[in-house]
């Protein structure tokens, strides 16, 4: 029940917040939950809703920080040894 609930907040912060908010928040959730690819899908709904132009020239540019924030997390995780990141 925790996970559903974190997607809807990052939705919400999504439609409510500048990207960087919500990608804060994403790098949070992707410390606890592996591979949080749900926080890649708001992303990319949040490029396909609000990005009208390219920002530094990157057309999707919310979504590809979105892919290297959760993979550049996962990696981060396998190797750093942590009770609370267990899940």
């Amino acid at each position: 029940m925790e996970r559903p609930a974190l997607v809807l907040g990052i939705f919400l912060l999504s439609v409510l917040f500048p990207w960087w908010v919500f990608m804060v928040a994403i790098a949070g959730v992707s410390f606890r939950f592996p591979l949080f690819l749900e926080g890649v899908i708001i992303a990319a709904l949040y490029d396909m809703l609000y990005a009208t132009h390219e920002l530094f020239g990157i057309r999707f540019f919310v979504t590809a920080v979105a892919l290297v924030v959760c993979f550049g997390i996962f990696f981060i995780r396998r190797s750093v040894r942590y009770d609370a990141f267990s899940s």
